[in-house]
């Protein structure tokens, strides 16, 4: 099982750094063979929020180039990652779906 988990942090204030204990609790929580992805996505200001979208998307992409499974595969995200997952599942077609996705507030 695979977590594409995007933290949040209303898009400035947090990282992979603030979110690690948060993403290893979900792996423990999934089970022994689950590897939960945390990647750094551009955040505004730098960055618009369609190129956070894009980073997260190119990151389920390279998931899916490995050849794992898309029933293999649930996204999460809490505060604004939790948006950007709904984002990215809204650019997606059915057939590119994942299995679940997982929405903290």
């Amino acid at each position: 099982l695979v977590v594409l988990y995007l933290h949040g942090g209303a898009f400035a204030l947090c990282g992979r750094g603030t979110h690690r204990e948060l993403a290893f609790r979900f792996a423990l929580a999934c089970g022994d063979e689950t590897v939960v992805c945390l990647p750094e996505y551009r955040r505004p200001p730098e960055a618009s929020l369609s190129e956070a979208l894009r980073d997260a998307q190119r990151v389920y992409d390279r998931i899916l180039s490995y050849g794992v499974p898309r029933s293999r595969i649930i996204f999460a995200g809490d505060s604004a990652g939790g948006g950007l997952v709904l984002a990215l599942l809204s650019v997606l077609n059915k057939k590119q779906m994942p299995a679940a996705a997982i929405l903290l507030s």
